[in-house]
């Protein structure tokens, strides 16, 4: 019974090992990974707060976000933000009339989360938070960020935060790598 039970022990830090080594090494390399603890619940339940994920941060090159990425950028004087971009250089990007966002006159809807959120954003989809902001066309070089948790999220939307420049935006975030919901645990973020 007890080599078996080291049988099983072996086994499985044989697995661990070997999924942490496809992750670092192969999948996302280590020495471009950093890793971060979630301060807010602007992002939840995309990803909430206490959280912690590993985010690809390229120093060489620079990343080109898409519609829907998760970026870590720059805020102001070294703090970093985790947002969603919903706006490219070149969209429309106005508030719809339910509480929606709409991109170039489509309603913009959040992807589905992985896992159970150990909190859930305060408002559902079709948003329930007063979200009022100008109708606004992104220039070139520049994105619309914003929080999925839109009710309590500071982004784009407000003049304080503005539009996010390229030259801003340090990298893409991965996934999670701790929850208290063990559900979300080497989650995917998208």
């Amino acid at each position: 019974m007890l080599r078996f039970g080291l049988y099983s022990l072996c086994l499985i830090g044989l697995l661990t090992t070997a999924v942490c080594s496809y992750f670092f090494l192969y999948r996302y390399p280590y020495w471009n990974a950093r890793a971060f603890v979630v301060p807010s619940g602007s992002m939840c339940p995309t990803v909430c707060e206490h959280e912690r994920l590993i985010a690809l941060l390229d120093p060489d090159k620079q990343f080109i976000p898409h519609r829907d990425d998760v970026i870590v950028m720059d805020h102001q004087n070294g703090t970093k933000f985790i947002k969603r971009v919903v706006g490219l250089p070149g969209d429309v990007v106005t508030p719809g009339p339910r509480n929606e966002i709409l991109i170039n006159g489509q309603v913009w809807m959040p992807p589905q989360v992985c896992g159970t959120p150990r909190y859930k954003a305060e408002a559902e989809p079709g948003f329930g938070g007063d979200i009022s902001f100008t109708e606004t066309k992104v220039p070139p070089d520049l994105y619309f960020v914003i929080g999925d948790n839109l009710p309590h999220s500071l982004d784009s939307r407000t003049k304080e935060f503005g539009l996010v420049s390229l030259n801003r935006i340090e990298g893409q975030a991965m996934i999670l790598y701790f929850s208290p919901r063990l559900s979300r645990i080497v989650c995917k973020i998208r």
